[in-house]
């Protein structure tokens, strides 16, 4: 029989996406992310040293710190619900509902650095994009891979940032990545995806503004246009709750029907059980790294007291069975 609703939807849309592209695009990038956080520099001892610059705030602003609190509480619960699931099989898990609390662990742990560092509290997952540029990417309070970024969506721009990142070798961007320099090239391959997305939606967008109506042209030749659209572009940047966003989407929207069904004899990956095992680890550890960065924020943040009182109710008060020492190694 096949796999008959993929192939009536197929009818309907010739240009469905294909099930190999779609597999690789869900698994090569976290995959990516995965072994960017083994580096050296995202150790427990390397990230005790990176955040002993962060200072708590004189005059302290306590429920500044309290609503980052609660943040840090959600974003524990969706990183163990991908603990929990790790080492289940693939087919068993609701893997979209995995992506989505993926997503939400990054959301609220970014969340809870933005209140805690400005007490900024933005209601929508672009607000908190940028939110989470001018208060963590600006002053350098994350380190990479998670402070990767396009400052600016103009093409030149977008284009000179990627030539440091662009693979001499032969690895190419849809291949599974199995080590720190593909992982990086993997990396700024989606970064750089996710650009072109924002720029594309970005000159429609430009087009519907009263300063351009009032160019009296209907596209960008004409150097004044350019001009106006290079001021707008200037303004805009993609970062990784960005990346992370465009993530969630696969769960959600067309490439879900790849993450519903087991399709392993719809692609050409010859190592499918292996690259799905992975997958769910993947998942799992970068929550987990973005979790601990959080963590390390807050706290240096936080007021002694009330860090040891937050430690003490959430292990005693929480839903999921979450001690601290799942994460820090010290967490007093």
């Amino acid at each position: 029989m096949g796999y008959w609703l993929y192939d009536e939807l197929k009818e309907i849309d010739k240009n469905y996406p294909d099930p190999d592209f779609a597999f690789k695009g869900s698994t090569n990038w976290i995959h990516s992310l995965a072994l960017l956080c083994d580096s050296s520099h995202l150790s427990h001892e390397a990230l005790e040293i990176f955040y002993s610059k962060v200072r708590t705030d004189n005059p302290y602003n306590k429920n500044n710190i309290i609503l980052s609190m609660e943040n840090l509480l959600l974003c524990i619960h969706n990183y163990k619900f991908l603990e929990q699931n790790k080492f289940s099989e693939y087919i068993n898990i609701p893997i979209r509902s995995a992506i989505i609390s993926w997503y939400y662990c990054n959301y609220y742990a970014i969340k809870a650095m933005n209140m805690a560092v400005s007490g900024q509290n933005s209601e929508t997952h672009s607000k908190t994009a940028k939110v989470y540029k001018s208060n963590i990417l600006l002053p350098q309070l994350i380190p990479e891979p998670f402070n990767y970024e396009f400052d600016s969506l103009i093409k030149e721009d977008i284009e000179e940032k990627c030539l440091e990142y662009k693979s001499t070798s032969s690895f190419k961007n849809n291949w599974y990545p199995t080590n720190i320099n593909q992982a990086k090239i993997s990396y700024w391959a989606y970064l750089k995806g996710t650009a072109n997305g924002e720029y594309k939606q970005a000159l429609l967008d430009i087009k519907k503004t009263k300063e351009f109506k009032e160019l009296g042209k209907n596209n960008f030749r004409s150097k004044i246009a350019q001009e106006l659209r290079d001021k707008c572009l200037n303004k805009k940047s993609v970062n990784f709750l960005n990346l992370a966003f465009r993530y969630r989407g696969k769960a959600n929207y067309r490439d879900s029907i790849y993450l519903s069904y087991d399709c392993r004899n719809m692609i050409y990956e010859t190592h499918y059980d292996d690259v799905l095992e992975n997958y769910q680890k993947d998942l799992a550890k970068t929550a987990k790294k973005i979790l601990e960065l959080s963590l390390f924020l807050v706290k240096r943040k936080s007021k002694k007291d009330d860090w040891n009182k937050f430690i003490e109710d959430v292990e005693i008060n929480n839903s999921v069975n979450f001690k601290f020492t799942e994460i820090l190694n010290d967490s007093t």
